[in-house]
């Protein structure tokens, strides 16, 4: 009678349970790497062998791929989106594809065996990959979807080039605080300047101090601009 009922199980689809049933969600955000969790249930009292497979192997990584379940057992599957540097949209062609069917000793088919199984032997479910933004904010909202973090503190344009231009995430605030202590030193020279000017100007008899503010205008016109590149990050 087993081996009877271990034939008709080898020619029918196995019973499976998957959560999610018919998506899997993935941040949207650019730069940000997203995991899923695949369930899969086995409903039967018999070994059964499961293969996941997905429209863009490139972009997921998908552990374990393939594997085996026993009677009424349970698996989960990771499912890992590599982070991407283009823009998502809500929709998207992406799908996983999960393979099921009756193994009675236990173990998983080779590649190659699984497309000799007929459709009436293989359990299959499609599932869809949807793009949700989460709460957190990405990188993209902070330095553009043209730019991307590198490993020392420079940034990556969207062509691939290297840059040594600072982006507005690298700079952090202790970069700030010495960028304001530097404008606030040519700050106190420049006052001290000025004032050494204007007594000099009043020891030589000058009248009023129009040529006292054309020289500090000057001092200032020449001095500020590099500061104000270091606060700005330029």
């Amino acid at each position: 009678f087993s081996e009877v009922r271990g034939a008709l199980q080898a020619m029918a689809a196995p019973a499976i349970r998957i959560e999610p049933e018919n998506e899997l969600v993935f941040p949207a955000e650019l730069y940000t790497q997203g995991n899923a969790i695949l369930k899969l249930h086995n409903l039967t009292d018999a070994n059964v062998a499961f293969k996941v497979k997905t429209t863009a192997p490139r972009d997921y990584l998908v552990r374990p791929a393939t594997g085996s379940m026993g009677p009424r057992a349970s698996k989960d599957v990771v499912i890992i989106m590599q982070a991407r540097h283009s823009a998502h949209t809500a929709a998207t062609a992406d799908k996983f594809l999960v393979q099921a069917v009756h193994r009675e000793g236990g173990d998983t088919p080779a590649k190659e065996e699984w497309a000799t199984f007929t459709k009436q032997q293989l359990f299959e479910k499609r599932l869809d990959v949807k793009f949700q933004a989460t709460a957190t904010p990405s990188l993209a909202a902070v330095g553009g979807e043209g730019m991307r973090p590198t490993s020392a503190g420079r940034s990556s344009t969207a062509s691939g080039k290297i840059s040594d231009r600072p982006s507005s995430a690298s700079m952090d605030s202790g970069d700030l605080t010495a960028a304001l202590a530097a404008m606030k030193k040519e700050t106190m020279e420049l006052e001290t300047t000025r004032d050494e000017l204007q007594r000099a100007l009043k020891a030589r008899g000058a009248g009023g101090y129009s040529i006292v503010t054309l020289v500090v205008a000057l001092v200032v016109g020449v001095a500020l601009p590099p500061v104000f590149k270091v606060v700005m990050g330029q």
